[in-house]
């Protein structure tokens, strides 16, 4: 199966990245005009808000109240170009080489951060954590905006993938405060990119979404894991693309999630 998106060649560059770093920003970007049909998508379907409750409605972005609004996996799925994405086998290779393991695409996510709300840091993953949703897994993201340092860039500690300080190893979020103390601050990676920049991130390392201070920030992310065990499963229907089920047959076992939308 081809790769839409990633260059063969990039592939070995990626996983050596991941294995160092715990996060690799590809050299391949997608082009202008599918990150636009993928955001229109996005400003189209209901954007669900954290921590408010309102009506289901699309994003409302000239004037945003909540601090996140996520996207439904249905919703998301519903962009043919966003299939595509989620279902690009070079993602699925890396994945399986840097874990050392067949993987499947265990989920994904879609949502808008903005500068509203900001006590709610903590509900939209804006302070340092450690992922533990699977035993072992891999994400990918795509910033469907611009996203620079006021935007809400990804941040991501270097390293603690490895290994992290015993004082933050607990459970739950850690202030920057707490991350400084450590003597960690100097391996804080701020990704900032154009539309259409991936990155591959193993997000059992410490990372965040850093709070936007103006505009707003999309993301799609997909995930691939060794197992289903752990957090609970979703089988998405959606109206799949001829690629989405050329790719289906190609890799039953990796998109078994998809089982329900291409049957």
């Amino acid at each position: 199966a081809l790769s839409t998106f990633v260059d063969p060649d990039e592939i070995s560059r990626c996983v050596a990245g991941l294995r160092t770093d715990g996060v690799y920003v590809f050299e391949s970007r997608m082009p202008d005009a599918r990150v636009e049909r993928m955001r229109q998508h996005c400003l189209e379907v209901v954007a669900i808000p954290r921590g408010i409750e309102r009506t289901p409605a699309p994003y409302p972005r000239s004037a945003p109240e909540a601090g996140r609004y996520d996207i439904d996996e249905n919703d998301t799925m519903s962009s043919s170009d966003i299939q595509d994405f989620c279902s690009d086998p070079a993602f699925a290779r890396i994945a399986t080489e840097y874990l050392g393991q067949p993987v499947i695409q265990d989920q994904t996510a879609l949502w808008w951060t903005t500068p509203q709300r900001r006590q709610d840091a903590d509900l939209n993953a804006q302070t340092f954590h450690q992922d533990r949703d699977r035993l072992s897994f891999l994400k990918f993201f795509i910033y469907l905006t611009d996203v620079a340092v006021e935007n809400g860039p990804h941040m991501y500690i270097r390293g603690t993938h490895r290994k992290t300080p015993r004082s933050l190893r607990s459970d739950g979020r850690k202030t920057d405060e707490s991350v400084r103390t450590a003597g960690l601050w100097d391996r804080v990676a701020e990704l900032i990119g154009a539309g259409g920049t991936m990155l591959a991130v193993d997000t059992a390392g410490l990372h965040k979404g850093k709070p936007p201070i103006s505009g707003d920030r999309l993301v799609l992310q997909v995930e691939f894991a060794t197992s289903l065990f752990g957090a609970g499963v979703d089988y998405p229907i959606f109206s799949a693309s001829e690629l989405a089920m050329e790719r289906h047959a190609q890799m039953p076992e990796i998109l078994q999630r998809w089982n329900r939308a291409i049957s």
